[in-house]
């Protein structure tokens, strides 16, 4: 039970708003618009994957697919930076 409550409050917070970045990022807005976007749509995504963190079996199950889906998440939030879908202003 702590494992999963401690996969879902720590590694589900990163995993929230990357997705939510990535879920934004071939929007066709401006970086402030998405940036906004994110942030206020990033809150019920945390409660999501909070939630999501007590579908596992057991806590370390519950670490793993949390860490392995924020890697994945950060991997193609990457990725869509470097080919200029999420629209960085000059100077990142």
């Amino acid at each position: 039970m702590w494992g999963q409550t401690t996969a879902g409050f720590i590694a589900g917070l990163p995993l929230a708003f990357v997705s939510v970045a990535l879920l934004a990022s071939p929007l066709p807005f401006e970086f402030k618009t998405k940036f906004v976007l994110t942030v206020v749509l990033g809150l019920p995504m945390y409660c999501v994957t909070i939630t999501a963190a007590f579908a596992a079996v057991r806590g370390l199950h519950a670490w793993a697919w949390m860490l392995l889906a924020n890697a994945v998440c950060a991997g193609l939030l990457f990725a869509a930076v470097q080919l200029g879908w999420y629209g960085l202003p000059e100077g990142f």
